[in-house]
């Protein structure tokens, strides 16, 4: 948190708000003022409605009190915060800070997406295990408070916890001189003194030393008259006999620690809480269990209302404060109070039992941790503390003294005035304001990271300020040695220009090469996108050929040309059944023919070309040889025109036979005269 000189302590309370200023004076702590103002608000009123009326209340408590001061602390309550301590092994921060994440994880019973996170370690020396303290917050309500500290014109520079200030405050008030670091300087001092002391017991003791050996020297029987003469011939005066009462050091033993702590249990009674805070007082001082239970006064004054059925909050709420007493079973509340009402005694008494319910379950759960002790001593605080008969009543349910905090007692915590409805209610407004002057041991802060960053940053102005002329006198220096400089890079920028002049035409060419690079790639693009097409009607025409073959038909070789054409050869005893396969093979083909407006979405058409070839076998049978010539295209209305999926190399070999008028491949009447068919021409026979 922050280490102001000055600062607020802001308790936003369900019935009231509380505002305390503190100074710090040298070696103390100087409570400036301590005020309050109470809310006009009935127990269910809407939230909106609560943190306006809130907010304007301290606005008007800052106005008429004259509060300059603008820094101040704010907590959220105890029972919107979830807190556990754990011990984890010593290691490194960061896998500390790792294992710490990973048992927030495990121990938060909200979704840490949705989580504020904070913790504080606290390491002792030797201790091999290190104690952290884990604090999560719902973000959703961080925001929702933040909106209403915005409204009381404050700058905040810490949010804490109301059961976290109230240990602060309690422990501040116990052991002042720890936090205000009175004991490092004594303890300092007291070793300086201690260091001195055994300097002069060393000095007395090698003066004592030489003055024996002297004496040896010079007696003639040393071991009679060495004891006498010690005694009567060394002049040590006085101090012989301080170094003889020296020699046993009794401030060594002041540093054992004999494991002896008081444990004490600190109650804040408030409007809609009570917080129970177990502080652990020894040589370390320490954070033992904190709870909170949703359960104090509020509820007190509804059972009071009901009870008595009254119309008001606020006439229960009057009637609680002055009539009612804490009163045990068969015992007449007039003994305890002249003017008490005992049917409104008797209905706070049975939810004074509930709280001591809780009290006795929070007492024993501490017990029944591994490092759990019996709490010695209970302290009640908060505006229903002031019950009367509340302390004895609880010291006699739970069997532990009870007493009730009447405000500050340690002369390092010091004050002018003197709060008129007394001290009982400003305990948590303390400690928050000694939060924020660093002079709490728990420094848990939920405030948002952006004002965290801001507030680290005004409180190193100074050291900004340093490095700011340490870079202004960086940035003249090298403006110095960079203008020394300016002239020779401006010769090679020169030099670098003239080269690139000179390579311009390079990168001139090389861009046209690249370019007829891209045309060319473009075009072997376009060529493979028909490649797996054409390779499809190949299947499909190998197939209609393989179906379509009569029992009488032999075929003796199939092949595709590179023109896009197929070749068919076989044999037939019977020239009928050759028409009709070629026939089938039409009738089949004919089927896959599409029209369109669209060519390279039309499916290709199949033309037969028949040649007949006489045979005779080898047992003098006479066999019809044939050859069909197959050639794909793609018709559109009424006219043919070639197969389109030629590669250009195919396509102008076949536009060069056809100009030579060259016969089909295994045409034998080409030499006869007949004609090469042209392409897109559609031969049936």
């Amino acid at each position: 948190m922050a280490n102001l000189k000055r600062c607020l302590g802001v308790d936003l309370g369900a019935n009231s708000v509380k505002v305390v200023e503190l100074r710090r004076e040298g070696d103390a702590v100087r409570i400036v003022r301590a005020v309050t103002k109470p809310l006009d608000l009935l127990p269910n009123s809407p939230p909106e409605e609560r943190a306006e009326a809130t907010s304007a209340a301290v606005r008007e408590l800052l106005r008429e009190e004259k509060i300059a001061l603008k820094q101040a602390v704010f907590s959220v309550p105890g029972q919107s915060v979830f807190i556990k301590r754990v011990r984890l092994p010593r290691t490194t921060e960061e896998r500390l800070h790792r294992i710490i994440n990973y048992e927030a994880r495990q121990q938060i019973p909200f979704p840490l997406d949705k989580t504020l996170l904070e913790f504080q370690i606290f390491d002792e020396p030797g201790d091999p295990q290190v104690e952290v303290l884990l604090v999560a917050i719902k973000r959703d309500f961080i925001e929702s408070f933040m909106r209403t500290i915005t409204r009381c014109r404050l700058k905040p520079v810490a949010i804490s916890v109301s059961s976290l200030a109230l240990f602060n405050y309690h422990l501040f008030d116990g052991a002042a001189p720890d936090l205000l670091g009175l004991t490092a300087k004594a303890e300092r001092a007291e070793r300086r003194s201690k260091g001195k002391r055994k300097r002069l017991r060393l000095s007395l003791r090698r003066r004592k030393g030489g003055a024996e050996e002297e004496k040896e020297e010079a007696a003639e029987h040393p071991a009679p008259q060495m004891v006498e003469e010690e005694d009567t011939d060394l002049d040590l005066g006085e101090e012989t006999d301080l170094d003889l009462g020296e020699d046993v050091d009794f401030g060594d033993f002041e540093d054992l620690d004999l494991g002896v702590e008081d444990v004490k249990a600190f109650l804040n009674i408030g409007a809609t809480t009570l917080d129970i805070v177990i502080a652990r007082f020894g040589k370390r001082k320490s954070l033992g269990f904190t709870r909170s239970v949703p359960i104090a006064g509020n509820e007190m004054t509804k059972l009071v209302m009901d009870r008595l059925r009254l119309e008001s909050f606020a006439e229960a709420e009057e009637l609680k404060c002055t009539q009612c007493v804490a009163v045990s079973d068969g015992v007449d509340p007039g003994s305890l109070l002249p003017n008490a009402n005992a049917e409104a005694s008797n209905a706070a008494t049975a939810l004074i039992n509930r709280l001591v319910a809780e009290i006795r379950r929070t007492l024993d759960f501490f017990v029944s941790q591994p490092d759990g002790v019996t709490v010695d001593s209970v302290v009640i605080s908060g505006g229903a503390s002031q019950m009367p008969n509340l302390g004895p009543y609880i010291e006699d349910k739970i069997g532990l003294l009870v007493e009730r905090a009447e405000g500050p007692t340690s002369e390092h915590l010091v004050t002018d005035a003197q709060p008129r409805e007394g001290w009982h209610g400003y305990f948590p407004a303390i400690g928050l304001a000694l939060s924020g002057m660093g002079l709490g041991k728990i420094a848990i802060d939920f405030l948002p990271t952006n004002l965290k960053d801001i507030r680290q940053f005004k409180g190193k102005l100074v050291e900004i300020a340093i490095l700011a002329g340490c870079l202004a006198v960086s940035v003249g220096f090298g403006m110095q040695m960079g203008e020394a400089n300016v002239e020779w890079y401006d010769q090679r920028i020169q030099s670098m220009q003239q080269s690139v002049m000179r390579a311009q035409p390079i990168v001139n060419d090389g861009e046209q090469a690249l370019e007829a690079r891209r045309r060319i790639k473009t075009q072997f693009g376009e060529l493979a996108k028909m490649v797996p097409w054409r390779e499809y009607w190949a299947k499909i025409y190998l197939e209609v050929i393989s179906n379509c073959r009569p029992s009488q038909v032999f075929l003796t070789n199939v092949e595709m040309t590179g023109y896009g054409q197929i070749l068919i050869q076989g044999r037939s005893f019977t020239p009928d059944a050759i028409a009709t396969y070629a026939q089938r093979i039409n009738q089949e083909t004919s089927a896959y023919i599409q029209t369109g407006e669209d060519p390279a979405t039309q499916l290709p058409m199949v033309e037969v070309y028949t040649d007949p070839i006489p045979h005779v076998t080898q047992r003098g049978e006479t066999q019809t040889g044939f050859t069909l010539f197959m050639r794909t295209h793609t018709r559109t209305s009424s006219q043919s025109v070639p197969y389109r999926d030629l590669s250009p190399r195919a396509a102008l070999g076949l536009q060069q036979d056809a100009m030579r008028g060259g016969a089909f491949p295994g045409d034998r009447r080409g030499q006869q005269g007949n004609r090469r068919p042209q392409p897109g021409e559609a031969f049936m026979r």
